[in-house]
């Protein structure tokens, strides 16, 4: 279970909350409009239950993001938009 990014859009952070049936290699990536992998927001296990990640923009300019989400068989991409 993930839920859409929130707030969006965002400044200076988004939430990106989810849950695990079972523990698992987590890899989360943010992707900017050309598909360039532009920050690497969290790769480890994580144990079951749910999670909270919190994605602060570094040296990244306003715009839309991809924010990558793969966690077992799951891959799911939201659009969020930072503005500064």
């Amino acid at each position: 279970e993930i839920s859409y990014p929130y707030p969006n859009p965002f400044n200076p952070s988004t939430s990106i909350n989810f849950g695990l049936p079972s523990s698992s290699e987590v890899n989360i990536n943010a992707y900017d409009i050309m598909g360039r992998q532009v920050s690497t927001i969290l790769s480890e296990r994580l144990r079951e239950g749910y999670h909270q990640i919190n994605w602060k923009p570094v040296n990244l300019s306003s715009g839309i993001y991809f924010i990558n989400i793969k966690a077992n068989e799951n891959d799911f991409t939201y659009k969020v938009m930072f503005i500064k």
